[in-house]
């Protein structure tokens, strides 16, 4: 029986792999030429996205000088009111509402 269900979570493993690998590269993104590693290439797939994922982090933390949300956050006031009530704005747009 567990052979069967390590049969079944690795074929799920590459299908959603397969999945998730078509929708990166359908996107046409290519990791920036300052990410630590891959640069240039296209984001096709996990290592890829590693290192998108990556520079965007790297990007986020200069551009806030460091801080992570939760400092940042404590130092904004306003913008913690205003990502507090983000959900209740998104539902009441006509476009989010179900017809």
């Amino acid at each position: 029986m567990s052979i069967i269900i390590g049969l079944l979570f690795t074929l799920t493993g590459g299908v959603v792999w397969g999945v998730v690998s078509s929708q990166l590269a359908a996107e046409k993104i290519t990791v920036p030429n300052d990410a630590h590693f891959m640069q240039g290439a296209l984001v096709s797939g996990p290592v890829s996205a590693l290192a998108q994922a990556d520079i965007i982090s790297t990007h986020a933390l200069k551009a806030s000088k460091g801080l992570t949300m939760h400092p940042a956050l404590a130092r904004r006031p306003l913008l913690r009111r205003t990502l507090a009530i983000l959900p209740r704005l998104m539902s009441s747009t006509p476009s989010a509402r179900p017809s």
